[in-house]
C-alpha cells in the first residue's frame, strides 16, 4: 500500500464486485461487494486470502452470486462463511 494508505482494494475485471482487500500490515481478504435491495453498498467476506485460494474463492463467489445472493436476497442476512476453502458458501 503506498504511505498514506492503510488498505486498497483490488477488483477482478471479469467478476463484478469480487475483490481482495490488501492491508498494509500484508493481510489479505477476498470479498463480494455488491448493493443491497436498498441501493446500500456492502461487502461479503469470502474468506483470508492466504487460506482459500484464488481459483477457490472466485468459485465461492460463483456459487454465491447463482445461488442466495442471486435470488435477490441481502448476502449480509446470510450466515457467515469461516473462510475455509471446503466450508458450504452462504
Amino acid at each position: 500500500c503506498p504511505d498514506e494508505q492503510k488498505k486498497i482494494d483490488f477488483f477482478d475485471t471479469g467478476l463484478k464486485g469480487f475483490m481482495v482487500e490488501v492491508r498494509a500490515t500484508g493481510g489479505r481478504t477476498y470479498y463480494i461487494r455488491y448493493r443491497s435491495k436498498r441501493g446500500v453498498i456492502r461487502v461479503f467476506k469470502i474468506g483470508d486470502a492466504g487460506l482459500v485460494r484464488l481459483d477457490d474463492a472466485r468459485d465461492g463467489y460463483r456459487q454465491v452470486k447463482s445461488g442466495r445472493a442471486g435470488q435477490g436476497r441481502d448476502a449480509s442476512s446470510l450466515p457467515a462463511r469461516g473462510g475455509s476453502a471446503g466450508a458450504d458458501p452462504p
